[in-house]
């Protein structure tokens, strides 16, 4: 039998584990509700035991990370599908309006439409040219969903979009172009 002290900010979590394999050890950690997780993700430092010995397991600079579905897609589907494509460990997925761990009992829903909140700049030469980048939610998963689909004032934009450009649901830059 192993215990571990996971260190969070309102003070250290006992849990108890097992061995599971010769290099494998589990903890069971069930739900924390009273940890404020605004970013969605916390790293918590780990320290480990072999309880029946007493003995300190080494494992300077262990951490855990702790992490929200909900917190960190905060309401945003694009966000909580990017989830599932970058960090599938995480087990997140998209719920009756909401990113929820997936063990919890709910069939998958569809995203909502697309929601665009800002467009910057807000003006630009009649004969095109003008980078803009678009903010809002749900504006798609991954790079491809934008890549080529995006029109302003129903133009198509060019494909000069770069990939590091685009954040997941939140922002794309492209680059209008006019006919003529």
């Amino acid at each position: 039998i192993y215990s571990a002290s996971i260190y969070l900010p309102r003070g250290p979590l006992e849990v108890q584990g097992k061995r599971v394999s010769a290099t494998q050890l589990e903890f069971v950690i069930q739900q924390i509700s009273d940890i404020n997780l605004p970013s969605g993700l916390y790293d918590a430092k780990m320290i480990v035991v072999w309880t029946a010995q007493k003995f300190n397991i080494e494992n300077d600079g262990l951490t855990l990370t702790l992490y929200s579905c909900i917190e960190q897609a905060k309401k945003d589907c694009s966000v909580c599908r990017n989830l599932e494509l970058t960090k599938p460990a995480m087990n997140c997925k998209w719920c009756e309006g909401q990113c929820v761990y997936t063990q919890q009992n709910c069939a998958t829903s569809s995203c909502p439409a697309p929601s665009v909140t800002h467009i910057s700049p807000q003006s630009g030469h009649f004969l095109g040219g003008t980078v803009v980048t678009i903010y809002g939610s749900n504006l798609g998963v991954k790079f491809s969903d934008i890549e080529n689909n995006v029109t302003v004032a129903g133009i198509a934009c060019n494909a000069t979009a770069k990939k590091e450009d685009y954040v997941p649901s939140k922002s794309a830059t492209k680059q209008w172009l006019a006919n003529g």
